[in-house]
């Protein structure tokens, strides 16, 4: 192999440039141009992570190689997310060290910062994994959730991983005072920090890097120069956060500083500085662990006592890094290099306590799943390559095959948190504060989830999970009971307001008994919100003409408004309540218009799914279904209608489980529900649970003679029968009063 050596290098000016992205990367060539002898080049390669998406730009290559003039020669673009500056200059320096090239340009360059902080988010999210990134995961998100489960598995209070960080980025501030390319060169204080917004707690927004303009060049040679590359390494990972076998360290580093140690035939003790990615700077703290520089869980402490500043022991990133020169992330793993270069040459602004021989850089692709470290020295005498500097063969790892299906298990519907964070600066699409949790469902299988709520929420603690659309949600289980209580509250408290002269012990309705079960019947906020909202104005709680305030209600639950305002909406849907305004709602008022129409299409369905059932279902069914009557008519003789009417659900919802037609279950199922408050009023019209039993009776008895046509006339003749008992209360001075649970249970059963 032959030694490679850096001649010139270039950067353009970081933060906000009115210049085209193909102008600002010339502008770092040329940069690299005029402090080289090397003028002439045998290719160029060209980092850039997303113009396609930044700027609208495709072909980069040509476009940045047409630009410099150089037509004719190879010019390939080189992406691996952010660390694809660094990856441009590994592959440059195979074509150098194979001696198939002499020369070599490398150009990074990224053009961010014309658009919406939102809309780059997004952009920059699209380089994680798929799952993730659809619950509104974002790369801020991520560096949270890691950073999070670092605290807890170094036991570091939140206060003291706080005043880390605030010194992490205080000293990253304070060494890009005096670099002339960074974007921020002013120093922060410690108020300042704290008093910067979460964007993902507990990171804030002095602990992200900023979305930057700018382009860095290098010229890669064969020719002896005071700088040479002696060693380099990249190590791949997992991209989905939920596939990793750790959340506080990256193995794609590890592997790329061993393969660069063994490369340079040096230790880690051996480096004098170090340019650390610091997207966030957690970041830079995990690797400087992970290049071996400190002990696992050790990062924290060294950068608390300044070892890693500029002054100390092992200076790390005293450019500035990327949190002070900027972060412009097809430019930035070229950067660092550029930056290091001008350390070993004397050139550098950075206030070091000594002149260092040899300097890393390590760069991050991604989440940390595509990883790079380089490693220079002074050249001086050095006049041909290492015995050592061979890279070390590749380590085999086991993959699965290709056609190898993934695993069909379902996630569990219970699970813990393993980390999680609230987001609050989010992606298009999504409403702040997002709570977003890795959950391990009790099989061992992780996966990401939405919060329907932000509080509660703590590393350990049991949750429910659910899936709506592809997306999961979770809910704290101990918040379940705390809204359960809240919601009882509320709806006792409303009963009594609406009936002052009603003894509080004589408010114990049908519905309420009939929708609230253990917290696990409900894996969801919305869900059980929208339960006992529902039975609450179906027993007559909350009556006719009642208002829902959202903000109002979201302060009596101690809820979130966004878990309310879905079981508000879905309320209306179902025709319990009306809006009346963007956050006022007003309880309905059952008419005969409505009962009618859902009635008419209630009978389509549950009609149809008799007949389904009849002829579908199976032996086992019929016996299952017998049981169901049984059981309707034991709460039939024993005069509780509490149970009556649970059973009576129950036995309606499994003929429309035999139909077998999933599409038609859930239908009937939107259409049960709305017609809650119809049913319990029909079994206040005297003598109408005795029809209902023996109507019970015949449909049972159709199935048992295998007749869908039976089966099915007797389930339209039982709805019938119900709207006209719902009809004759309407039109009565009885659709206004409720009675009381043992009223109702004395006069109503025989």
């Amino acid at each position: 192999m032959i030694p490679v050596h850096i001649a010139g290098v270039g950067m353009t000016q970081f933060g906000k440039s009115s210049n085209t992205l193909v102008e600002i990367m010339r502008a770092a060539a040329v940069g690299a141009l005029a402090v080289s002898k090397i003028q002439d080049f045998d290719a160029i390669y060209i980092a850039v992570m997303n113009p396609e998406e930044y700027t609208g730009d495709a072909n980069i290559a040509s476009h940045v190689a047409e630009a410099l003039g150089f037509r004719g020669i190879p010019a390939v673009r080189v992406e691996t997310a952010s660390s694809a500056g660094a990856a441009a200059v590994h592959v440059a320096y195979h074509g150098v060290a194979s001696g198939y090239y002499r020369h070599v340009l490398v150009v990074g360059g990224e053009k961010m910062t014309h658009l919406t902080t939102s809309a780059s988010t997004r952009i920059l999210a699209e380089v994680i994994d798929a799952q993730e990134r659809n619950c509104g995961a974002t790369m801020p998100a991520l560096a949270a959730m890691i950073t999070a489960r670092y605290r807890k598995k170094y036991r570091l209070s939140e206060s003291t991983l706080a005043q880390v960080l605030c010194a992490v980025a205080m000293k990253n501030h304070a060494n890009g005072v005096h670099n002339s390319c960074a974007q921020f060169r002013q120093v922060i204080t410690q108020e300042k920090y704290f008093a910067s917004k979460f964007v993902a707690t507990p990171l804030r927004l002095y602990d992200c890097a900023p979305m930057t303009d700018g382009a860095a060049a290098i010229i890669l040679t064969g020719e002896r120069t005071d700088v040479a590359v002696c060693g380099i390494g990249q190590g791949t990972g997992p991209v989905s956060l939920r596939e990793r076998e750790t959340f506080t360290c990256f193995p794609a580093t590890q592997i790329a500083a061993r393969r660069a140690y063994q490369m340079a035939g040096i230790s880690p003790r051996e480096i004098d500085c170090a340019e650390v990615h610091d997207a966030f700077t957690p970041f830079e703290i995990i690797g400087t662990e992970d290049l071996g520089f400190f002990p696992a869980g050790k990062g924290m402490q060294a950068a608390a006592s300044g070892q890693t500043a500029a002054d100390g022991n092992l200076p790390i990133n005293a450019s500035g890094g990327l949190k002070s020169r900027g972060h412009p992330v097809g430019a930035s793993g070229v950067a660092q290099i550029v930056e290091i270069v001008h350390m070993l040459r004397e050139q550098s602004t950075a206030k070091l306590r000594r002149a260092p021989h040899r300097a890393l850089a390590q760069s991050i692709g991604g989440l940390a799943s595509n990883n790079f470290v380089t490693i220079l020295e002074r050249s001086k005498e050095v006049t041909q390559l290492r015995r050592s500097s061979i890279a070390p063969a590749s380590r085999r790892v086991e993959l699965p095959r290709a056609d190898k299906k993934p695993s069909a298990e379902p996630i569990e519907s219970e699970g813990v948190i393993e980390t999680f964070t609230i987001v609050y600066t989010t992606p298009d699409g999504f409403l702040p504060p997002l709570a977003l949790a890795m959950i391990r469902d009790r099989k061992g299988a992780r996966i990401m989830a939405q919060g329907e709520d932000i509080s509660h929420l703590q590393i350990g603690r049991e949750v429910c999970l659910h899936q709506i659309a592809g997306t999961f949600y979770f809910t704290v289980k101990s918040r379940l009971k705390k809204i359960r209580a809240a919601m009882q509250d509320f709806c006792t408290g409303r009963a009594i307001q609406n009936d002052p002269k009603t003894p509080t012990e004589k408010i114990e309705f049908i519905a309420k008994k009939t929708t609230c079960g253990s917290e696990k019947q409900f894996h969801s906020i919305i869900n059980l919100i929208a339960e006992e909202l529902r039975g609450a104005i179906a027993s007559g709680k909350i009556a006719p003409g009642n208002r829902l305030a959202e903000g109002q209600l979201a302060l009596s639950l101690k809820v979130g408004r966004v878990p309310l305002r879905d079981a508000l909406r879905r309320l209306e849907a179902e025709g319990y309540i009306t809006a009346v305004s963007h956050d006022q709602f007003m309880v309905s008022q059952l008419t005969l218009e409505d009962a009618e129409e859902y009635y008419s299409i209630a009978g389509s369905l549950e009609g149809l799914a008799a007949r389904l059932a009849v002829e579908r279902g199976s032996a086992e069914e019929l016996s299952r279904l017998r049981e169901l009557h049984q059981r309707l008519k034991l709460a039939y003789r024993g005069k509780n209608l509490e149970q009556y009417f649970e059973a009576n659900r129950q036995f309606h919802r499994f003929i429309a489980q035999m139909s077998r037609n999933g599409r038609l279950y859930q239908l009937i199922s939107e259409m049960r529900r709305g017609l809650r408050k119809a049913r319990l009023l029909a079994l206040q019209l005297p003598q109408r649970t005795d029809y209902s039993m023996r109507e019970h009776d015949q449909i049972l008895d159709a199935f048992l003679k295998r007749n869908p046509d039976l089966a099915e006339s007797t389930v339209l003749k039982h709805l019938a029968n119900q709207l006209t008992a719902v009809k004759k209360i309407l039109q009565s001075a009885e659709a206004s009063t409720m009675l009381s649970f043992e009223e109702f249970s004395r006069s109503r059963l025989p």
